[in-house]
């Protein structure tokens, strides 16, 4: 099976509005460099969906309205786009905080 692997990175602001305890501060809004990497599954070998095209319409796409959005709810957003323009193709999404902490949806 091929995939194309695909990169993007927007700033964002978020919160979490059920923090409790010692992470009760993160219901403030804070700031992250949100990176996203996309797995999308290829059907022949001279790529049927184009990396410069499809970066372009990821950097579009890609909410930068996070609010209180985690990783993974920004990786299912993400996942409803892709499958609305690209059709039933395996994916594989990868979100994080700065490159650090994040989410791995798998579909």
């Amino acid at each position: 099976m091929l995939f194309a692997k695909i990169t993007a990175q927007f700033e964002g602001i978020h919160y979490w509005k059920d923090a409790k305890g010692d992470e009760s501060f993160l219901k403030n809004p804070h700031r992250h460099i949100f990176h996203i990497i996309v797995y999308i599954e290829q059907f022949h070998n001279d790529r049927d969906i184009e990396y410069i095209a499809f970066k372009r319409w990821l950097n579009k796409n890609a909410s930068k309205k996070i609010d209180y959005k985690s990783c993974e709810m920004i990786a299912e957003d993400l996942a409803r786009k892709i499958k609305r323009k690209y059709g039933n193709r395996k994916l594989k999404i990868e979100v994080t905080e700065d490159n650090e902490n994040g989410c791995i949806l798998e579909l």
